[in-house]
């Protein structure tokens, strides 16, 4: 066995030291198929869940693959004013229900039927932070001046955190997104469907 004692191990160390192999290894044999060799005599051992982790694996592959192709096509093709719906059809039609941020450490997470995928933003804040208060006249302002497309998407980040925001849902199938404070204050604007 050349990752590990056991079948067991080795498994584990597939994922693990998979940067420490050698160069005159690399050469000889792709890490694709050590790790696949290495997958498949480690399966007789762990059975139906060595099936079940390889799906899994699959599945997020296969959904990170299609949310950055779909999103590169919408960045495409985009429009810089009233750009949103855009994006956002795109995203629909390559299968993504829905897109929640979480405000101030821009995190967003898409779901879809290919599995769910978490992007990391750069947050807004470092340390400790007072969170502001829900102001629904600025959160229209941030969202009127990113339609006319005089802000960036950082800009607009910035603009909806100052405004009280600290989760925003998008559903592609309602073509709706719902804004909300930290204490449950909530706002809903729908956008237009459109043809790409």
């Amino acid at each position: 066995m050349v990752w590990g004692t056991s079948r067991k191990s080795g498994l584990l160390e597939i994922f693990t030291r998979r940067r420490s192999i050698a160069p005159s290894e690399k050469c000889s044999t792709s890490l694709r198929d050590r790790v696949r060799d290495e997958w498949h005599e480690a399966k007789g051992d762990l059975g139906s869940h060595i099936d079940i982790a390889h799906k899994k694996i699959l599945l997020m592959s296969k959904a990170i693959e299609n949310l950055q192709a779909a999103l590169e096509r919408a960045m495409a093709g985009r429009p810089k004013v009233g750009g949103f719906p855009y994006l956002a059809e795109t995203l629909r039609r390559a299968g993504v229900t829905r897109n929640i941020w979480v405000l101030p450490g821009c995190q967003s997470l898409y779901l879809s039927g290919d599995g769910p995928v978490l992007m990391q933003g750069t947050p807004l804040v470092s340390g400790t932070v007072d969170v502001p208060p829900f102001d629904r006249e600025a959160l229209i302002v941030a969202l009127r001046t990113d339609q006319a497309g005089k802000s960036t998407f950082p800009e607009f980040l910035a603009a909806s955190w100052r405004a009280g925001v600290v989760r925003y849902e998008v559903d592609f199938k309602a073509r709706a997104v719902a804004y909300y404070g930290c204490h449950g204050e909530e706002y809903i604007e729908e956008y237009p469907a459109v043809e790409i």
